[in-house]
């Protein structure tokens, strides 16, 4: 996540007033690194998450995988929207070009049935098993009163092309 944007920017908070804090709200770009060795980095720029997806706002806590499909390697980036949703970009690539799978929204949007009791749509992780199955790990919050047990955390298995689900999250 790339969370220097907002002060970078604006050099104030949410509000307007000077600081060095940062609520997040300006958080639209994804930073790629990479390393061959662990100690020499190269870096490959932003993805601009809200230009490629228009409907995104946020790109909080990136989680990345690699499938091959149908012969062709291809590379994902799930990503939270604010606490709105849970979107995800495609590539060819590990560092890009990454682009809009053709759904041309989020994967899990709030007030979906897949997001049904979830306080917080976000800190997405995904995951693909040694049989190519992906499962994608959401959620977050705690409801007034569930302190002990907010129940918010949801797996859903994803589809075959990783953009789509298999079934409802659990």
């Amino acid at each position: 996540t790339n969370d220097s944007q907002q002060y970078d920017n604006t050099n104030k908070n949410w509000n307007g007033q000077p600081t060095a804090e940062n609520d997040y709200s300006k958080i639209s770009t994804i930073t790629v690194i990479s390393s061959a060795d662990m100690v020499n980095w190269v870096d490959h720029g932003e993805i601009e998450v809200s230009k490629i997806a228009t409907w995104a706002r946020n790109s909080w806590a990136p989680a990345a995988c690699h499938k091959t499909i149908n012969g062709r390697e291809k590379f994902f980036l799930y990503f939270a929207d604010s606490a709105n949703g849970i979107g995800v970009l495609e590539a060819d690539s590990p560092t890009g070009p990454f682009r809009e799978p053709s759904t041309g929204s989020r994967l899990i949007s709030w007030g979906s049935q897949a997001a049904s009791g979830v306080t917080w749509l976000f800190d997405p992780a995904v995951l693909v098993d040694d049989d190519g199955t992906g499962y994608l790990f959401f959620g977050g919050g705690v409801p007034e009163g569930m302190q002990a047990d907010p129940g918010t955390v949801r797996c859903v298995q994803l589809g075959e092309d990783m953009i789509s689900l298999a079934c409802e999250p659990q």
